[in-house]
């Protein structure tokens, strides 16, 4: 998939996540492929927005940043979007520092990393190996005084959870980010999280996963009401608001050339 002259390179560490979140699609039976990470992209891409762990989490080893700076020696550009809703520890925390720098120093790109809320009442429940919404808030703090780039994944929003839960996260984070990421909940009819949160409560329909190379078609469920309705709060605050995580980049990128 191309954006403007980019290609987006989609990876995977090949570990197991121990988040536990009870959504997530990569734990599903359907097809979802990303390349290996240890296999440095693909051939004769020279630019392109890096996704380095698309099923797990990029933190777990030092080593995964290590390969992310191999990759980013074979390209003219490279722009490294990392998430997590995790813990990082500090000897790889300061292995992403250096990767930033290096992308900066060789003017070849930057590290963006987002933090992830989907929710802050509930993460015992269905986040159970993730960290703490407080902690969250902490390590979003500490991303952001390092100088990396930062926004928040605000996504998968869910149809159970509150408006004023939102907008209360939204409240907690505008003085550290001005930008955020949505998006709504994709979901597979045969998993145990859809016949207790979602069949039979909520609409659904089928959609095409326009950001995954394969662009199959999930499950989604319909709530674009109750999107609009954080989205709108959020601008209300000031704060920008993305659906894709390639334009949150973009803007990036633009105000790094005015």
């Amino acid at each position: 998939m191309f954006w403007g002259d980019f290609v987006r390179e989609f990876f995977s560490t090949g570990e197991p996540c121990k988040a536990g979140c009870a959504y997530c699609f990569a734990r599903w039976n359907s097809k979802y492929c990303v390349q290996s990470l240890s296999c440095n992209g693909k051939e004769g891409v020279r630019r392109a927005v890096v996704y380095p762990s698309c099923d797990g989490d990029f933190f777990e080893r030092k080593q995964n940043v290590s390969m992310v700076k191999k990759l980013a020696e074979t390209m003219d550009n490279m722009y490294v979007s990392v998430s997590t809703k995790c813990a990082i520890s500090p000897d790889v925390l300061k292995a992403l520092c250096d990767l930033n720098s290096f992308l900066h120093e060789e003017n070849k790109g930057f590290v963006k990393v987002s933090m992830s809320i989907t929710t802050k009442s509930m993460i015992d429940e269905i986040e159970p190996g993730t960290l703490r919404y407080e902690d969250r808030l902490i390590l979003l703090k500490e991303i952001a005084n390092l100088g990396f780039p930062t926004s928040i994944t605000l996504k998968p929003i869910l149809p159970f959870v509150a408006d004023s839960e939102y907008f209360s996260i939204i409240d907690d984070c505008q003085s550290v980010v001005q930008k955020i990421l949505t998006g709504g909940l994709y979901v597979n009819s045969d998993s145990e999280f859809f016949g207790k949160y979602i069949k039979g409560k909520y609409e659904t329909d089928y959609r095409t996963v326009s950001w995954l190379p394969e662009r199959p078609i999930w499950l989604y469920v319909s709530q674009e009401d109750k999107i609009s309705r954080i989205e709108e709060y959020a601008r209300s605050k000031g704060i920008e608001i993305y659906e894709s995580d390639v334009d949150l980049v973009e803007s990036y990128i633009t105000n790094e050339e005015d």
